[in-house]
């Protein structure tokens, strides 16, 4: 699979090197992680040695290292053809050999640091998860840690693509007897008087978000 990657025409030029070029499978299993070689001078890349068959390439450019300091960026992260979601990837073939011209044109991402207050969470489990949904429910970034005992978690995430997204919290105990996680609860976060947040290209949002209490039931 070869294409080019280009990035805004404002993006500092050494950020060409944070480009990272992936390929996995329909189900989301990587055949090959960064593993692609790309020309920084020119966005060129080629990822080889790859089976046949329906696959999904992934773009990214976080950050990359230069051998002192760690340097971030702001690039949105994207499946081919320019879609933030998985699910919603154009699928590039490889069954009848070489797939050329899969290129992406990376934007501007957008970010969130977020101080959660799921103090109202205790009492449910020892952990807390978090995901962060399209509208549609598909899951595109997900990860979890103890609950804190001060009740607040940090939710800071970056080189997301501009647009609406939902937020999940959980709670779960893990059963070491089973060897599984139980479910406490769990809940989309409410900002205002909506259950979803807009993100625009090069901005960060902040601010206090609250848990509700997960004190109601379905019976029956």
């Amino acid at each position: 699979i070869s294409g080019t990657v280009t990035l805004p025409d404002d993006a500092p030029t050494e950020w060409m090197q944070a480009v990272q070029v992936s390929v996995m499978t329909q189900r989301g299993e990587y055949l090959t992680y960064n593993n692609a070689r790309i020309d920084t001078a020119t966005g060129a890349y080629t990822l080889s040695r790859l089976p046949a068959g329906d696959l999904i390439v992934y773009f990214s450019a976080s950050g990359f290292h230069d051998g002192t300091d760690w340097t971030s960026t702001d690039i949105a992260s994207e499946y081919y053809d320019d879609a933030a979601a998985r699910d919603d990837a154009t699928i590039v073939s490889t069954t009848g050999g070489n797939a050329t011209g899969i290129d992406a044109a990376l934007g501007h991402g957008a970010g969130l640091d977020l101080d959660l207050d799921a103090s109202a969470l205790r009492g449910t489990g020892n952990g807390i998860g978090i995901s962060i949904t399209d509208l549609d429910g598909n899951v595109l970034i997900s990860y979890g840690d103890p609950l804190p005992e001060d009740g607040h978690y940090p939710i800071v995430m970056s080189n997301l693509t501009p647009g609406e997204y939902r937020i999940a919290v959980s709670s779960m105990s893990w059963d070491d007897e089973n060897d599984r996680s139980i479910n406490g609860s769990a809940q989309f976060l409410r900002f205002g008087s909506v259950t979803s947040i807009q993100l625009a290209a090069g901005h960060t949002e902040t601010g206090l978000v609250t848990a509700r209490p997960a004190d109601a039931t379905i019976s029956g």
